[in-house]
């Protein structure tokens, strides 16, 4: 997995929709709530990942955090009136 800086990331977002929008947030939901179950197997000392599973973990959180901003904006963009 190559990591991209997360702020590099949602840039490339910014012309998707809200909708497309939030099926990326839902799949980045998953996957967050997938680590978090697995965590004990995923962080054993057996198991090696490059780059480390909590590196993307973390990455994935601060991305989601991101969103959820770019989110808020597309939703007022696309269903809320300002000019009323």
């Amino acid at each position: 997995m190559c990591m991209r800086a997360p702020q590099s990331y949602i840039e490339d977002l910014q012309d998707k929709t809200f909708k497309d929008l939030l099926e990326i947030r839902d799949k980045l939901l998953n996957e967050i709530i997938d680590f978090e179950k697995n965590i004990e197997e995923i962080m054993s000392p057996k198991v090696s990942f490059d780059p480390a599973p909590e590196v993307v973990y973390q990455w994935k959180l601060w991305v989601l955090s991101l969103l959820f901003d770019l989110l808020q904006n597309k939703f007022n963009e696309e269903y809320i009136n300002f000019d009323n």
